[in-house]
């Protein structure tokens, strides 16, 4: 894992990811307020917990109660509500820190799984990416409603979504792997950040004002 200033797309750090070489990662989320990072270890289940500061395992965790498959997964810093996407249908679980089922929340609008998410905790609402390659972002209320859509100015790979709520700055990878894109709120193209090569999936998350956490 690296972390990148979000502005400068410089490399500050490095942590190890812990992940052996028979798995494989499928989603990504850091909390600020722990700074730990956990990782959903395909086909879904599973996630692991790595303390950044002490550069160890924190623990590991099985979500039982989601199905198998599956993309991206954000929190809810508040609560530390977890929400993972659903590989069986255009919805997301939600759960708790352990992995303990809530509910199941269905995205209006929304004909497929959706691949990234993320959470704004400025106007309490879910953010995602809905297929492998998106050239909008749909904005749901807490309940599934939906809110709008932000059109991006140019489209990105649907894999991995991240969020600063504070400097409201979105992230993504571009569709042709070039770089990571940082839009604004109205889908603008900000920047362009360095990434690795285009044939590499890369996950993206960060915490109001934090490093951008790369895998």
């Amino acid at each position: 894992m690296r972390d990148i200033d979000p502005g400068s797309g410089a490399e500050q750090a490095a942590v190890p990811a812990y992940i052996q070489p028979h798995e494989t990662v499928s989603g990504m989320v850091y909390d600020p307020f722990t700074d730990h990072v956990f990782l959903r270890i395909f086909p879904g289940r599973f996630v692991r917990v790595v303390d950044r500061p002490a550069r160890k395992i924190k623990r590991e965790f099985t979500a039982p109660s989601l199905p198998l498959g599956g993309h991206d997964f954000t929190i809810r810093s508040t609560d530390r509500h977890f929400f993972f996407t659903d590989g069986s249908g255009p919805a997301l679980i939600e759960t708790n820190i352990n992995g303990v089922f809530v509910r199941r929340l269905a995205l209006a609008g929304l004909a497929a799984p959706a691949h990234g998410v993320a959470y704004d905790l400025v106007n309490k609402e879910l953010l995602v990416l809905a297929a492998e390659t998106s050239d909008r972002v749909h904005r749901f209320a807490m309940d599934g409603t939906a809110r709008g859509e932000i059109p991006l100015e140019t489209s990105v790979r649907g894999i991995s979504l991240g969020f600063d709520a504070v400097e409201r700055t979105l992230f993504a990878s571009l569709a042709d792997g070039s770089a990571i894109g940082a839009f604004d709120t109205q889908g603008r193209l900000l920047r362009r950040l360095p990434r690795p090569a285009p044939d590499q999936d890369v996950f993206i998350d960060l915490g109001p004002r934090s490093l951008l956490r790369l895998f």
